[in-house]
Order: structure tokens, then sequence, then C-alpha cells
């Protein structure tokens, strides 16, 4: 806490002229203005828009994808059970047939 400002400066700080310094001082307001400029296009409500449009079209694609898959997998776990146990299968079916004939009468 002791040490003044120049004592603090790196050595090759020391060594540089009025010109060399204003350079760095420009260089680092460019690299700090486009920083700022890409936080605001990253904040800007287009762009907040865009992201949000592609994270729910992600999402719905995954969520139907898998949507999909139960309803072969439950399909195919149908099959399978009708396929181990045919008399019950087909004295539901026969029901469910009867239920709709007298329906219509």
């Amino acid at each position: 806490m002791g040490q003044r400002a120049d004592e603090m400066r790196q050595p090759q700080e020391r060594d540089q002229s009025p010109e060399e310094i204003r350079d760095n001082i420009e260089h680092t307001r460019a690299e700090m203005s486009e920083t700022i400029d890409a936080i605001q296009e990253r904040l800007s409500p287009a762009y907040l828009k865009e992201q949000v449009k592609d994270q729910v079209r992600e999402t719905f694609h995954e969520t139907r994808t898998a949507a999909v898959e139960n309803v072969k997998g439950a399909g195919s776990t149908m099959l399978e059970t009708i396929k181990r146990n045919p008399i019950p299968a087909a004295i539901a079916g026969v029901k469910h047939w009867l239920a709709v004939a007298q329906g219509d009468e």
C-alpha cells in the first residue's frame, strides 16, 4: 500500500512512449467496445426470441420422438401379449363385438 503508482508499474510500462500508451488505450477501448456489442447482441429481444424458439423446437422434437417410440413399444408389447395369450384376447374381441352389435339395434 505504500508503493506509489509509478513504482507499481511493470518495467515495460515505464519504457513506453506517450504514443504507445495512447495506442494501447485505443486498442483496449476497441476490444471493450467489441465485447459490449457482443453482450448487447446476446441480450437483444430478437436474439433471445430466436434462442427460445430454437429451444422449444428442440424440446418438441425430443418429446415427439420419445412419444412415438413409446407408442411403438406399447403396440409391440400388446401384440406380444396377444400372441402369448390368444384365448383371453379372442374373448375380449368377441365381447367388444357383441357390445358394438347390441348398440346398433
